[in-house]
């Protein structure tokens, strides 16, 4: 009957243990994972900022462009002969 007794505490023991090493578990992942859902925000808003630049800099060479288009239209060449 001892034995019995033993072995339930023994067992009871156990999954305190268990249950111990699962709660710290659980507090890992949810920190792990919420210092990579940081860095993964950073490097996404990293990444928009960067395309953001390079959009603002493909609008200004076409702005640019347009702009001598204009001139060239506005300011047609003109060529006098001379002897």
């Amino acid at each position: 009957m001892k034995t019995t007794v033993i072995g339930k505490e023994e067992l009871i023991d156990m999954f305190e243990n268990i249950h111990n090493q699962l709660e710290q578990l659980e507090n890992s992942i949810k920190t792990n994972m919420s210092q990579e859902q940081s860095e993964w925000q950073s490097r996404l808003e990293k990444r928009f900022d960067l395309c953001g630049k390079q959009l603002e800099s493909i609008e200004m060479k076409m702005t640019s462009v347009k702009e001598r288009q204009e001139q060239s239209k506005k300011n047609p060449l003109q060529l006098t002969l001379s002897y």
